[in-house]
């Protein structure tokens, strides 16, 4: 199996190597998360977590203090992404971008980005060199077919007020069998969606209270994501993890 992933990644690298007008598309992870706004993240340098994130036209995104962490960030037009540590750390990244974004990469210690795609006008800063594949196209195309509705949830969310952290608590994390929600400002009718870490659907509930609780008992053991999403568009999305 390893071989034949192997021969498909030597002809498709081949093939944008030769034809740098290509266009290139990825299908976005139905575990992707929305970044519509500025933001900073700090993570937990003793914590493992993977995640993917789409990064809305003209938003900063900013990461700092990572451990051992994989991340796929998918950024729109305009987007900006900074990635730095203040810890030792092993990151491992794929980056897909619009015209006009920038991902700039402050690495240390062994970290890596796997696969860049992005257009001619999008702007890589790595001093390290550390990219193993870079794909280059005439545009890059993103699915969003695995997504609610199927269409960009940064479309969806232009001119709509999204979840803060602070106005949702998810706990406790780590847990063995219910994670516990509290979201004082949802108003009416939403769904919450519970993902592994490979994407995989394991559960959707209607929610309908601002205080509520899911059984994941039966869930096995790993870290999984949550998407919160009303009328298709995801209002809040986050990781939790079962012991």
């Amino acid at each position: 199996m390893k071989t034949k992933h192997f021969i498909l990644f030597i002809a498709l690298f081949l093939c944008f190597k030769f034809n740098s007008k290509a266009q290139l598309t990825t299908i976005l992870p139905a575990s992707t998360e929305l970044i519509s706004r500025d933001t900073s993240i700090y993570v937990d340098p003793s914590t493992w977590i993977y995640h993917n994130y789409l990064i809305c036209n003209g938003v900063h995104f900013k990461v700092a203090g990572l451990s051992t962490y994989l991340m796929r960030f998918y950024l729109e037009d305009n987007a900006h992404v900074e990635v730095s540590d203040t810890f030792n750390f092993y990151l491992v990244a794929d980056v897909f971008m619009k015209n006009n974004a920038s991902f700039d990469f402050n690495r240390k210690n062994g970290s890596s980005i796997d696969t860049v795609m992005k257009v001619a006008g999008a702007m890589l800063i790595d001093t390290a060199n550390s990219v193993t594949t870079l794909l280059i196209g005439s545009s890059v195309v993103f699915d969003y077919s695995l997504l609610p509705g199927g269409v960009s949830p940064c479309a969806a969310s232009a001119g709509e007020t999204t979840i803060s952290t602070a106005d949702l608590q998810v706990y406790p994390i780590p847990t063995q069998t219910k994670l516990n929600f509290n979201c004082p400002k949802l108003n009416g009718t939403a769904q919450l969606f519970l993902y592994n870490q490979n994407g995989q659907l394991l559960k959707c509930q209607e929610v309908k209270e601002s205080t509520f609780s899911i059984d994941i008992a039966s869930f096995s053991s790993g870290c999984g994501y949550y998407q919160l999403v009303k009328e298709a568009t995801i209002i809040k999305s986050g990781s939790w993890y079962k012991l």
